[in-house]
């Protein structure tokens, strides 16, 4: 049985960069995977007991630019209930590079 304290995400959403705050206009910067209610393109698809030996290791790092979805980010992020991951934290990090001070806005698609 699956721990309710993570989910299962088809992207882990939309980075939007604001360029217009008045008009609140937004465009997509990255984004892993697809927002189509489906993780299949995301690593380990459909086989949370591999999270451990896959991903259970070390802190996970996405690289924006180097990183791939089907093969760097697991569909599933497991919490610290779940034993099938060790019952500890994993902490997931995101390194966002830029040569401009921005404001960033970030929307979770599940």
């Amino acid at each position: 049985m699956i721990s309710k304290s993570f989910s299962t995400l088809a992207a882990l959403g939309l980075l939007t960069f604001g360029l217009a705050p008045a008009l609140g206009a937004e465009r997509v910067v990255w984004q892993i995977g697809k927002s189509d209610k489906s993780y299949d393109d995301l690593a380990i698809a459909r086989n949370y007991p591999a999270f451990q030996e896959r991903f259970g290791r070390q802190p996970l790092v996405f690289e924006i630019g180097r990183s791939e979805a089907a093969r760097d980010w697991p569909f599933i992020q497991p919490g610290t209930d779940d034993a099938w991951a060790g019952s500890r934290e994993h902490p997931f990090t995101h390194p966002i590079p830029t040569r401009r001070s921005a404001t960033w806005l970030v929307h979770l698609a599940h």
